[in-house]
């Protein structure tokens, strides 16, 4: 009669040079160069937006869609026929679900990073977008959160630099994290503008 070892096998380890997220090989020590693209600064990580910033934009589009709907196929069932009334709300429940997926894309895309000398900003799902923002550039650092997001306990924090056309800002955070990040980067963009 067989026994059977009650120690367990070691699991095997992850290969060098793995690129774990599709099982492709890549040369050691190298990553494919969309990751390196939109990669965090050295020795840190991105940080994500509140799972509510999803259920904001799902409300949003969810708001539109039912207005757009409630609306538009009765108007058109009293001036065109029926079957364009039903092509017209199959197009907007087709919005609601592709709105609804976009909105859970969009949050998971977001992410932002706290280097020593600057802010990153990660952020698009078509698009991808990288912005980086020194902080001796930035003049105004403010919170502002609308009626939804504060239902939702979610702000936004915008910072505005001179003469700057990027999109500078940090949606979905928790009412009090963007309090806190907004203390933060005004205190490092006076030192910095300072020269402390």
């Amino acid at each position: 009669m067989e026994t059977s070892d009650p120690t367990p096998s070691p699991s095997p380890a992850p290969q060098e040079g793995r690129d774990q997220s599709d099982g492709r090989t890549l040369p050691e020590g190298r990553t494919r160069p969309l990751d390196a693209a939109f990669a965090p600064p050295a020795n840190t990580s991105w940080s994500r937006v509140a799972p509510a910033l999803a259920w904001y934009r799902r409300i949003v589009v969810g708001a539109l869609c039912l207005v757009s709907g409630g609306v538009g196929a009765p108007l058109l069932f009293l001036w065109t026929s029926w079957p364009l009334t039903a092509v017209w709300t199959g197009l907007v429940l087709l919005a609601f679900v592709v709105g609804w997926v976009l909105s859970g894309l969009f949050r998971r895309s977001w992410g932002y990073a706290e280097a020593e000398e600057e802010l990153y900003l990660a952020y698009g799902v078509f698009v991808r977008q990288l912005v980086v923002i020194p902080y001796g550039r930035m003049q105004v650092v403010d919170v502002t959160a609308d009626l939804l997001e504060q239902a939702l306990g979610i702000a936004t924090v915008r910072v505005r630099t001179a003469a700057s056309t990027a999109d500078t800002r940090v949606v979905g955070l928790p009412l009090t994290e963007a309090v806190q990040m907004r203390d933060r980067l005004a205190a490092r963009s006076e030192s910095f503008s300072t020269g402390l």
